[in-house]
């Protein structure tokens, strides 16, 4: 079960770049600016938990809504700057858990 207050986010800008040449992709990524956030505060409400993060000097930055159902848990940004482009999260994990499929980057 993954404990919400040890939720790790960072947001950033960046571009991305695709090319293709024959069925097989190229992938560029440029990263501009990556800032780790930090819970400033957590609280329940009727529909799931109300997670508020900030940047190192307090501002708020994000909102993310979590919700669980069973086994299921769904996170939604409520609030970021328009500049945000890449969302980064770190869960933390049981040294038994085991993870598939994380190295997948998509973008628009």
């Amino acid at each position: 079960m993954i404990e919400l207050e040890k939720l790790q986010v960072f947001i950033g800008i960046g571009e991305s770049a695709f090319t293709m040449k024959r069925g097989s992709f190229q992938y560029k990524e440029t990263i501009h600016k990556k800032e780790q956030l930090h819970l400033l505060k957590m609280e329940e409400d009727e529909d799931g938990v109300l997670l508020q993060y900030g940047d190192a000097q307090g501002k708020l930055c994000a909102v993310f809504h979590a919700n669980r159902q069973g086994d299921k848990l769904t996170l939604e940004c409520t609030n970021a700057p328009t500049e945000v482009n890449r969302y980064w999260l770190s869960f933390p994990a049981d040294p038994q858990e085991k993870i598939y499929g994380c190295t997948e980057s998509y973008a628009k």
